[in-house]
Protein backbone atom coordinates (compact mmCIF):
# COMPACT_ATOMS: atom_id res chain seq x y z
CA UNK A 1 0.00 0.00 0.00
CA UNK A 2 1.27 3.64 -0.85
CA UNK A 3 -0.20 7.00 0.53
CA UNK A 4 1.72 10.12 -0.11
CA UNK A 5 0.34 13.41 1.27
CA UNK A 6 1.26 16.73 -0.70
CA UNK A 7 1.73 19.42 0.81
CA UNK A 8 0.16 23.26 -0.36
CA UNK A 9 2.91 25.66 0.27
CA UNK A 10 5.37 27.07 -1.61
CA UNK A 11 8.48 27.42 -1.21
CA UNK A 12 9.05 30.66 -3.04
CA UNK A 13 12.26 31.52 -0.36
CA UNK A 14 14.56 28.92 -1.84
CA UNK A 15 14.80 30.90 -4.74
CA UNK A 16 18.33 31.00 -6.10
CA UNK A 17 20.32 33.69 -7.85
CA UNK A 18 22.70 32.58 -10.59
CA UNK A 19 21.81 31.77 -14.02
CA UNK A 20 20.43 27.63 -14.51
CA UNK A 21 19.98 27.11 -10.82
CA UNK A 22 17.25 24.90 -10.17
CA UNK A 23 15.25 25.54 -7.06
CA UNK A 24 12.33 24.32 -4.62
CA UNK A 25 10.05 27.17 -6.23
CA UNK A 26 7.06 28.01 -8.64
CA UNK A 27 7.38 24.67 -10.16
CA UNK A 28 9.53 23.14 -7.50
CA UNK A 29 7.06 23.90 -5.06
CA UNK A 30 6.67 21.08 -2.26
CA UNK A 31 2.93 20.32 -4.16
CA UNK A 32 4.88 19.39 -7.20
CA UNK A 33 6.93 16.38 -5.18
CA UNK A 34 5.37 12.77 -6.17
CA UNK A 35 6.92 9.70 -4.81
CA UNK A 36 6.35 5.66 -6.56
CA UNK A 37 5.69 4.33 -3.15
CA UNK A 38 7.50 1.55 -1.66
CA UNK A 39 6.07 -2.43 -1.82
CA UNK A 40 4.26 -3.40 1.59
CA UNK A 41 4.93 0.45 2.82
CA UNK A 42 3.78 3.47 3.39
CA UNK A 43 5.44 7.20 1.84
CA UNK A 44 4.62 10.74 2.97
CA UNK A 45 6.08 13.73 1.71
CA UNK A 46 5.65 16.81 4.15
CA UNK A 47 8.01 19.66 5.46
CA UNK A 48 10.95 20.69 7.32
CA UNK A 49 11.56 24.03 8.75
CA UNK A 50 15.42 25.23 7.81
CA UNK A 51 17.00 28.31 9.47
CA UNK A 52 20.19 30.45 7.78
CA UNK A 53 22.04 32.93 8.44
CA UNK A 54 25.23 34.51 6.42
CA UNK A 55 27.35 37.60 7.67
CA UNK A 56 30.00 39.72 5.39
CA UNK A 57 31.49 41.89 7.83
CA UNK A 58 32.57 45.53 6.77
CA UNK A 59 35.56 45.31 9.20
CA UNK A 60 36.66 42.23 9.94
CA UNK A 61 39.97 43.52 11.72
CA UNK A 62 40.68 40.79 14.25
CA UNK A 63 37.83 38.95 13.45
CA UNK A 64 33.96 38.70 12.94
CA UNK A 65 32.77 39.24 16.59
CA UNK A 66 30.36 36.50 18.14
CA UNK A 67 27.06 36.94 17.40
CA UNK A 68 24.21 35.20 17.32
CA UNK A 69 20.59 35.05 15.35
CA UNK A 70 17.01 34.23 16.96
CA UNK A 71 14.06 32.22 14.95
CA UNK A 72 10.98 31.88 16.95
CA UNK A 73 7.16 30.77 16.52
CA UNK A 74 4.71 30.93 18.49
CA UNK A 75 3.02 27.83 19.90
CA UNK A 76 -0.38 27.57 19.26
CA UNK A 77 -1.51 25.14 21.98
CA UNK A 78 0.92 23.34 24.94
CA UNK A 79 2.71 20.35 24.50
CA UNK A 80 5.95 18.29 24.15
CA UNK A 81 7.86 18.67 20.78
CA UNK A 82 10.80 16.04 20.05
CA UNK A 83 12.31 17.94 17.47
CA UNK A 84 15.89 16.42 14.89
CA UNK A 85 17.92 18.88 14.64
CA UNK A 86 20.86 18.69 11.74
CA UNK A 87 22.89 22.34 12.44
CA UNK A 88 25.60 22.74 9.60
CA UNK A 89 28.29 25.78 9.96
CA UNK A 90 30.41 27.05 7.22
CA UNK A 91 32.77 29.34 9.79
CA UNK A 92 35.97 28.60 7.24
CA UNK A 93 38.63 30.59 10.01
CA UNK A 94 40.74 30.59 12.68
CA UNK A 95 39.46 30.07 16.28
CA UNK A 96 36.47 29.53 15.16
CA UNK A 97 33.02 29.65 17.20
CA UNK A 98 29.70 27.38 17.11
CA UNK A 99 26.79 28.04 19.06
CA UNK A 100 23.44 26.92 18.65
CA UNK A 101 20.24 27.01 22.05
CA UNK A 102 16.67 26.03 21.88
CA UNK A 103 14.60 28.34 24.15
CA UNK A 104 10.97 28.15 25.32
CA UNK A 105 9.05 31.00 26.92
CA UNK A 106 6.26 30.83 29.51
CA UNK A 107 4.80 33.02 32.12
CA UNK A 108 7.66 32.27 34.25
CA UNK A 109 10.24 33.38 31.44
CA UNK A 110 12.36 31.64 29.38
CA UNK A 111 14.51 28.58 29.73
CA UNK A 112 17.32 28.10 27.41
CA UNK A 113 19.05 24.88 26.08
CA UNK A 114 22.25 24.65 24.72
CA UNK A 115 22.87 22.05 22.17
CA UNK A 116 26.22 23.37 20.86
CA UNK A 117 28.74 25.52 22.56
CA UNK A 118 31.95 24.91 20.93
CA UNK A 119 35.39 26.82 19.82
CA UNK A 120 37.98 25.26 17.38
CA UNK A 121 40.93 26.87 18.55
CA UNK A 122 43.50 25.78 15.25
CA UNK A 123 40.78 25.73 12.43
CA UNK A 124 42.83 24.04 10.26
CA UNK A 125 39.68 21.53 8.71
CA UNK A 126 36.07 22.20 7.55
CA UNK A 127 33.67 23.40 9.84
CA UNK A 128 32.26 20.29 11.98
CA UNK A 129 28.61 19.54 11.50
CA UNK A 130 26.08 18.54 14.95
CA UNK A 131 23.08 16.94 14.81
CA UNK A 132 20.78 15.70 17.57
CA UNK A 133 17.42 15.27 19.24
CA UNK A 134 15.71 18.04 21.46
CA UNK A 135 12.50 18.09 23.10
CA UNK A 136 10.80 21.18 23.93
CA UNK A 137 7.52 21.45 26.46
CA UNK A 138 5.40 24.44 24.51
CA UNK A 139 3.50 26.59 25.72
CA UNK A 140 -0.20 28.08 24.27
CA UNK A 141 0.41 31.40 23.57
CA UNK A 142 4.19 31.64 23.77
CA UNK A 143 7.01 31.63 21.56
CA UNK A 144 10.17 28.50 21.30
CA UNK A 145 13.01 28.19 18.99
CA UNK A 146 16.57 28.46 18.45
CA UNK A 147 19.90 30.80 18.83
CA UNK A 148 22.51 30.37 16.31
CA UNK A 149 25.52 31.93 15.70
CA UNK A 150 29.05 31.82 16.15
CA UNK A 151 32.25 34.28 15.36
CA UNK A 152 35.98 33.80 14.52
CA UNK A 153 39.49 35.54 14.65
CA UNK A 154 40.92 36.24 11.07
CA UNK A 155 40.41 38.87 8.53
CA UNK A 156 38.19 36.60 6.76
CA UNK A 157 34.72 38.64 7.01
CA UNK A 158 32.02 35.53 6.04
CA UNK A 159 30.48 33.60 8.75
CA UNK A 160 27.74 31.43 7.21
CA UNK A 161 25.63 28.57 8.33
CA UNK A 162 22.06 26.66 8.67
CA UNK A 163 20.41 24.32 10.60
CA UNK A 164 17.29 22.20 9.73
CA UNK A 165 14.97 20.91 12.38
CA UNK A 166 12.18 18.36 11.96
CA UNK A 167 9.83 17.03 13.79
CA UNK A 168 10.36 13.44 15.60
CA UNK A 169 6.94 12.53 16.91
CA UNK A 170 6.36 10.58 19.78
CA UNK A 171 5.37 13.86 21.60
CA UNK A 172 2.53 15.60 22.35
CA UNK A 173 2.85 18.43 20.38
CA UNK A 174 3.04 19.53 16.78
CA UNK A 175 6.12 20.96 15.37
CA UNK A 176 5.46 24.10 13.13
CA UNK A 177 6.21 23.46 9.95
CA UNK A 178 5.35 26.45 7.79
CA UNK A 179 8.35 28.95 7.54
CA UNK A 180 5.89 32.05 7.17
CA UNK A 181 5.10 31.47 10.79
CA UNK A 182 8.57 32.16 11.70
CA UNK A 183 10.72 34.98 12.28
CA UNK A 184 13.92 35.42 12.00
CA UNK A 185 15.65 37.93 14.45
CA UNK A 186 18.70 40.18 12.64
CA UNK A 187 22.55 39.00 12.73
CA UNK A 188 24.99 41.70 12.85
CA UNK A 189 26.17 42.80 9.24
CA UNK A 190 24.27 39.67 7.84
CA UNK A 191 21.43 37.96 6.63
CA UNK A 192 18.97 35.82 7.93
CA UNK A 193 15.61 33.92 7.39
CA UNK A 194 13.54 30.91 7.34
CA UNK A 195 12.44 28.57 4.61
CA UNK A 196 11.12 25.37 3.94
CA UNK A 197 13.19 22.01 3.63
CA UNK A 198 11.49 19.20 1.70
CA UNK A 199 10.72 15.51 3.37
CA UNK A 200 10.19 12.43 2.73
CA UNK A 201 9.55 9.88 4.97
CA UNK A 202 9.03 5.29 4.60
CA UNK A 203 7.81 2.95 6.82
CA UNK A 204 8.13 -0.94 5.44
CA UNK A 205 6.73 -3.41 7.37
CA UNK A 206 7.47 -6.81 6.23
CA UNK A 207 6.75 -11.09 7.14
CA UNK A 208 10.39 -12.09 7.62
CA UNK A 209 12.90 -9.82 6.69
CA UNK A 210 12.70 -6.74 4.04
CA UNK A 211 13.67 -7.84 0.49
CA UNK A 212 15.71 -4.80 -1.32
CA UNK A 213 12.91 -1.97 -2.44
CA UNK A 214 14.01 1.72 -3.48
CA UNK A 215 11.38 4.79 -3.67
CA UNK A 216 11.80 7.58 -5.61
CA UNK A 217 11.01 11.30 -4.68
CA UNK A 218 11.11 13.24 -7.77
CA UNK A 219 9.91 16.66 -9.63
CA UNK A 220 10.06 17.71 -13.31
CA UNK A 221 12.64 20.37 -14.56
CA UNK A 222 11.45 23.16 -16.81
CA UNK A 223 14.91 24.20 -17.64
CA UNK A 224 18.10 22.91 -18.25
CA UNK A 225 20.20 23.62 -15.55
CA UNK A 226 22.11 22.17 -11.90
CA UNK A 227 19.90 20.93 -8.92
CA UNK A 228 21.89 21.36 -5.85
CA UNK A 229 21.06 20.90 -2.43
CA UNK A 230 22.15 19.69 0.83
CA UNK A 231 20.59 16.06 1.84
CA UNK A 232 19.85 14.33 5.39
CA UNK A 233 19.18 10.60 5.42
CA UNK A 234 18.44 8.98 8.83
CA UNK A 235 16.38 6.08 9.39
CA UNK A 236 16.39 2.45 11.29
CA UNK A 237 16.64 -0.63 9.39
CA UNK A 238 17.26 -2.86 12.46
CA UNK A 239 20.03 -4.59 13.09
CA UNK A 240 20.55 -7.71 10.90
CA UNK A 241 22.16 -7.46 7.71
CA UNK A 242 20.83 -4.27 7.29
CA UNK A 243 21.68 -2.04 4.73
CA UNK A 244 20.79 1.72 3.78
CA UNK A 245 20.90 3.28 0.05
CA UNK A 246 20.23 6.49 -1.05
CA UNK A 247 20.88 8.26 -4.81
CA UNK A 248 20.46 11.52 -6.40
CA UNK A 249 18.92 10.69 -9.91
CA UNK A 250 17.59 12.77 -12.84
CA UNK A 251 16.29 11.27 -16.33
CA UNK A 252 17.98 13.15 -19.69
CA UNK A 253 18.38 12.49 -23.06
CA UNK A 254 20.79 9.64 -22.65
CA UNK A 255 18.77 7.80 -20.17
CA UNK A 256 18.32 8.19 -16.26
CA UNK A 257 22.02 9.33 -14.22
CA UNK A 258 22.11 8.27 -10.57
CA UNK A 259 24.76 9.51 -8.47
CA UNK A 260 25.09 7.19 -5.37
CA UNK A 261 25.68 9.09 -1.77
CA UNK A 262 24.62 6.41 0.80
CA UNK A 263 25.81 3.16 -1.92
CA UNK A 264 23.78 0.35 -0.01
CA UNK A 265 26.04 0.70 3.25
CA UNK A 266 25.49 -1.80 6.58
CA UNK A 267 23.87 -0.18 9.20
CA UNK A 268 23.36 -1.41 12.32
CA UNK A 269 19.92 0.54 14.58
CA UNK A 270 19.71 4.06 14.23
CA UNK A 271 21.82 5.71 11.36
CA UNK A 272 22.57 9.26 9.71
CA UNK A 273 24.42 10.42 6.91
CA UNK A 274 24.45 13.85 5.26
CA UNK A 275 25.57 16.06 2.38
CA UNK A 276 25.75 17.99 -0.24
CA UNK A 277 25.34 17.01 -3.90
CA UNK A 278 24.29 18.51 -7.02
CA UNK A 279 23.21 17.04 -10.74
CA UNK A 280 22.32 18.76 -14.09
CA UNK A 281 18.86 18.34 -15.09
CA UNK A 282 16.79 18.48 -18.07
CA UNK A 283 13.83 20.40 -19.00
CA UNK A 284 10.54 18.13 -18.99
CA UNK A 285 12.24 15.93 -17.22
CA UNK A 286 12.44 14.23 -13.68
CA UNK A 287 15.13 14.87 -11.34
CA UNK A 288 15.01 13.33 -7.22
CA UNK A 289 16.34 11.23 -4.98
CA UNK A 290 15.85 7.42 -4.74
CA UNK A 291 16.10 6.46 -1.28
CA UNK A 292 15.51 2.64 0.61
CA UNK A 293 17.19 -0.76 1.84
CA UNK A 294 16.79 -4.30 3.03
CA UNK A 295 17.22 -6.20 6.22
CA UNK A 296 17.01 -10.34 7.23
CA UNK A 297 15.61 -8.90 10.56
CA UNK A 298 12.83 -10.21 12.66
CA UNK A 299 12.14 -6.74 13.09
CA UNK A 300 10.47 -7.23 9.56
CA UNK A 301 10.59 -3.22 9.26
CA UNK A 302 12.52 -0.41 7.57
CA UNK A 303 11.78 3.32 7.98
CA UNK A 304 13.48 6.36 7.49
CA UNK A 305 13.69 10.08 6.41
CA UNK A 306 15.32 12.13 3.95
CA UNK A 307 15.72 15.69 3.98
CA UNK A 308 16.00 18.10 0.76
CA UNK A 309 16.98 21.53 1.72
CA UNK A 310 19.36 24.73 0.86
CA UNK A 311 18.31 24.73 -2.77
CA UNK A 312 19.69 27.98 -4.88
CA UNK A 313 23.46 27.93 -3.38
CA UNK A 314 25.37 26.71 -6.06
CA UNK A 315 28.83 25.37 -4.86
CA UNK A 316 30.80 28.56 -5.90
CA UNK A 317 28.92 30.36 -3.52
CA UNK A 318 30.52 28.38 -0.68
CA UNK A 319 34.30 29.40 1.36
CA UNK A 320 36.71 27.96 -0.92
CA UNK A 321 39.31 25.93 0.35
CA UNK A 322 43.01 26.79 -0.82
CA UNK A 323 45.30 24.07 -0.55
CA UNK A 324 48.22 26.72 0.46
CA UNK A 325 45.94 28.22 3.04
CA UNK A 326 47.32 25.55 5.93
CA UNK A 327 45.07 26.72 9.12
CA UNK A 328 42.33 27.87 6.61
CA UNK A 329 41.74 31.27 8.18
CA UNK A 330 41.26 32.93 4.52
CA UNK A 331 45.04 34.15 3.51
CA UNK A 332 48.32 32.88 2.66
CA UNK A 333 51.72 34.33 5.57
CA UNK A 334 54.33 33.29 7.28
CA UNK A 335 51.80 31.07 9.54
CA UNK A 336 51.04 28.53 6.76
CA UNK A 337 54.80 28.41 5.98
CA UNK A 338 55.32 27.51 9.67
CA UNK A 339 52.41 24.81 9.27
CA UNK A 340 54.02 23.35 6.38
CA UNK A 341 57.94 23.38 7.70
CA UNK A 342 56.22 21.36 10.88
CA UNK A 343 54.71 19.22 9.05
CA UNK A 344 57.84 18.62 6.74
CA UNK A 345 60.15 18.13 9.45
CA UNK A 346 58.10 16.24 11.57
CA UNK A 347 59.74 12.42 12.56
CA UNK A 348 56.06 10.54 11.01
CA UNK A 349 53.34 11.92 8.37
CA UNK A 350 50.64 13.29 10.44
Amino acid sequence: MNTTTLTLATLASLVGSAAGQIALEGPYASSRWADTGIEEGTTTIGEAVEFFYDVVDSNPGDGVDFRTAEYSTTASEAGLVRIFYDARYRHVSFTREFFLQAFVDSESGRELITLVDEIDPAGPDISPNFDGVVELDTNAGFDYGFIIGGGHFTNNPNLRGNVVIWDLGGGTGDLQTDASQWTAGPMLEGETGVRDALRLDYNVLSDFGVTPRTTDLTAFATEDGNAAFNWSFRGNHRTFQPFASLSVIADGSDGEEAIPVVDNVATNGTFFFRGRTSIDVESSNEFGVRVGGENFDSGDRIDGTVILSRFGVTEADEPEVCLADLNNDGIRDLTDIGLFINAFTATECP
